[in-house]
């Protein structure tokens, strides 16, 4: 069986990587195909620390000889042709690259809330966390997408010595997980380049989250916590940040940076607008603490669309969350474990069923 999997950033590789080694185990012959766009490269795209080299091919279990660019849909569409290609698997469905149904079975995998906002969903099969997440008034597809349950697949176990060991932490302490808030710097190019109001907030959220974060280190400390900050590239944090955690970025994506420290962490503090790291956090069983910047919220929450209120928040913000202006309720929180639990969104959102979703996987094209 020849499988084609399409690399569009090299993060894509977190998804990808576990049903990789699945089908190489089943002796499937797989075909990697990473997009090489010039306008991605660009200085001013936030994305361009993701640009998929062909130096960044994880190292697999076994050697995959077929490694190859595209720049154009239609390429895609010569190399299936070309390969006999028999399924092909992307983070997008069949309509966003325009490719018209063939012989070929395409295969769409879930990553988090984004695989929802296709307006022209068209797959053979979708494989998604849980079939919760299927909202059929709001998320319009085709009759015949085969959807299968897989739960977080790509959440792997890690051994907490390895981890520690790698990233030079401390076995004996206990971490948390803290998220950083998704802004970019205030610098010249965002002033020009944003509005004023954009500007001066993004100024007012640094500053606060730095005092937050230096309140928790004077106060976390003598009980034996330490703090982890993982960043993303499009968000380069300053000096500052490193006075008070540990300060990672993506060091590899197979396997993950992300998943192996959320691994090893007792709880996660995010601000209240979760993300994929939310839904991370709860498949590794960890718990929260939200912290509510009010401002920041209100225009970040009107921007989300029905799938991101009705699956995230369950009770009204200040339920569970933490005015970032009450700094000893938060401190008080991590040391009394008063934590946001996140069980009953992983039953049902997450993982549903005891299930292997990569030999799902496998077992469902395989056997199909």
């Amino acid at each position: 069986m020849k499988i084609l999997f399409l690399v569009e950033r090299n993060l894509y590789y977190k998804f990808y990587g576990p049903i990789i080694e699945g089908f190489l185990k089943r002796g499937c012959e797989i075909h990697l195909l990473h997009r090489y766009d010039q306008t991605t490269l660009n200085y001013k795209n936030q994305k361009m620390f993701y640009y998929p080299f062909l130096s960044q091919v994880p190292q697999f279990s076994k050697k995959i000889d077929f490694v190859s660019i595209f720049r154009t849909n239609e390429e895609i569409s010569k190399y299936i042709e070309k390969f006999n290609i028999g399924y092909v698997f992307s983070l997008s469905s069949r309509g966003q690259y325009k490719i018209k149904k063939t012989v070929t079975k395409w295969c769409t995998i879930q990553h988090g809330v984004d695989s929802f906002k296709e307006n022209n969903f068209d797959s053979d099969f979708f494989f998604v966390y849980s079939k919760k997440w299927i909202r059929e008034d709001i998320f319009k597809h085709e009759n015949d997408v085969k959807i299968v349950e897989v739960g977080m697949y790509y959440c792997e176990d890690f051994s907490r010595a390895k981890v520690v060991r790698k990233y030079n932490l401390d076995e004996n302490k206990k971490y948390i997980f803290f998220v950083p808030l998704p802004v970019n710097s205030y610098d010249a190019y965002t002033f020009i380049r944003g509005r004023i109001k954009r500007f001066f907030m993004n100024y007012f959220l640094k500053k606060t989250e730095l005092a937050l974060l230096s309140e928790l280190k004077t106060q976390l400390k003598p009980h034996g916590y330490e703090i982890i900050i993982k960043s993303r590239f499009k968000r380069f944090l300053s000096k500052d940040y490193f006075k008070h955690a540990h300060v990672f970025y993506d060091d590899s994506f197979y396997p993950s940076s992300l998943n192996e420290l959320l691994g090893i962490s007792e709880t996660v503090m995010v601000n209240f607008m979760p993300g994929a790291i939310s839904t991370e956090a709860a498949f590794y069983r960890k718990n929260f603490i939200f912290i509510n910047y009010p401002r920041f919220n209100k225009e970040m929450l009107s921007h989300a669309n029905s799938y991101i209120k009705n699956i995230f928040f369950s009770r009204e913000m200040e339920e569970i969350s933490y005015n970032y202006k009450k700094m000893q309720k938060i401190i008080d929180a991590v040391l009394n474990k008063n934590f946001s639990d996140s069980s009953c969104y992983r039953k049902t959102y997450i993982q549903p069923t005891d299930i292997n979703g990569v030999d799902t996987i496998v077992n469902t094209l395989l056997f199909s």
